[in-house]
């Protein structure tokens, strides 16, 4: 990173959007930091075991509980796809690297679309903001 440089925005905040984990990377860091622990462990206390899921983690290996699909790279152009290697889930930090069962991500996605662990006061506001992604995963449109 050259620090030398003029830092220049892309474009006049709040006229685009483009999809980041930075934030959620950055916020997994300061909870580990503020709390002396592993998010692994503070995703347990927290969230998998309030919301009671059994068969939810967040492994720190290539060990991804069975049963689980098989990962495949795809070629956008040729639509060749390639069975491709598991790697360690922790590398994605606090923006994933979970594993769930669809049951367990039934209870999560609930909480999360009800403000279970915000509460209704920040939910509103929250969703009151909430605006269609412009750019970024096709998922997050």
């Amino acid at each position: 990173m050259n620090l030398t440089r003029p830092f220049r925005l892309m474009w006049t905040p709040g006229s685009q959007y483009d999809y980041s984990n930075t934030n959620t990377i950055l916020l997994g860091m300061v909870v580990e930091q503020v709390m002396g622990r592993p998010i692994a462990d503070i995703y347990q206390e927290w969230l998998f075991g309030p919301l009671q899921m059994g068969r939810t983690s967040y492994p720190n290996n290539c060990d991804i509980p069975d049963p689980h699909p098989t990962p495949y790279f795809v070629d956008r152009v040729t639509g060749v796809s390639e069975e491709c290697f598991v790697v360690n889930l922790s590398t994605l930090g606090s923006s994933g690297g979970m594993v769930t069962t669809l049951e367990d991500f039934r209870k999560w996605g609930k909480a999360l679309g009800d403000g279970h662990f915000v509460g209704r006061r920040l939910h509103k506001l929250r969703m009151a903001h909430a605006r269609p992604a412009t750019s970024g995963p096709e998922y997050d449109r």
